[in-house]
C-alpha cells in the first residue's frame, strides 16, 4: 500500500517486507564504503576497489543471513542492497571520504575533524538559509537556529540528535 502511494512517474518505491535484513544492509554497507574509500585513499587499481567491495558483499550477504536476514535482501536485484551498496561505495559519500582520509594518511581523528568542518560549513549555509528566507518558523525555532548557527560559526558542532532535542522533535 505505502509503495503504490508514495510512488510517482518521478519516483519508484522499492518495498521489502525483511526488516532485520534492510537494517543489516544500511549498516554493513557504510562499513564496506569506508573499505572502498580507504582503497581509494591508498591510490589502489579500481579492479582491487571493486574486488574488495564484492568480496565483501559475499561475506556481508552470509553473517546477515546467520543474523536472520532474508537473503533476497542481500541480492543484486535488491534495492536495499545492491543499488544502495554500489551507490555508497562508488559515489560522492560520507563513509567514502572518511575512507579516503584515511587511505590518504590522515588519522581517524583528522578525518572525523574534516569532515565535521565540511558538515558544520554545509549545515550553517541551510540554517542561515532558513533565517534568511524567514521561511515559517516560530520564533522559538528560528531562536534554535540562530544560537546553532552562532555554536557552528564558533567551531562548535551540533549534532542531529541535539538540534532535534533543542527543538523539540
Amino acid at each position: 500500500y505505502l509503495q503504490e502511494l508514495m510512488s510517482n512517474r518521478f519516483l519508484r518505491i522499492y518495498a521489502n517486507t525483511d526488516i532485520i535484513g534492510v537494517e543489516y544492509a544500511g549498516s554493513i554497507k557504510n562499513v564496506i564504503s569506508t573499505g572502498a574509500g580507504i582503497s581509494q585513499g591508498l591510490k589502489n587499481p579500481y579492479g582491487s576497489e571493486t574486488l574488495l567491495i564484492s568480496r565483501a558483499s559475499a561475506e556481508a550477504k552470509r553473517l546477515a543471513v546467520k543474523l536472520g536476514a532474508k537473503p533476497y535482501t542481500f541480492s543484486a536485484e535488491s534495492q536495499a542492497w545492491c543499488n544502495d551498496l554500489w551507490m555508497s561505495c562508488t559515489g560522492n559519500t560520507r563513509n567514502r571520504y572518511f575512507g579516503e582520509l584515511i587511505g590518504s594518511g590522515y588519522s581517524v581523528k583528522q578525518a572525523l575533524d574534516r569532515m565535521k568542518v565540511f558538515e558544520r560549513e554545509t549545515y550553517n549555509e541551510i540554517i542561515e538559509e532558513m533565517i534568511e528566507d524567514n521561511l515559517e518558523l516560530n520564533e522559538k525555532t528560528k531562536k534554535e537556529c540562530e544560537k546553532a548557527s552562532k555554536r557552528m560559526d564558533a567551531g562548535k558542532f551540533v549534532t542531529h540528535k541535539e538540534a532535534k532535542k533543542r527543538l523539540g522533535l
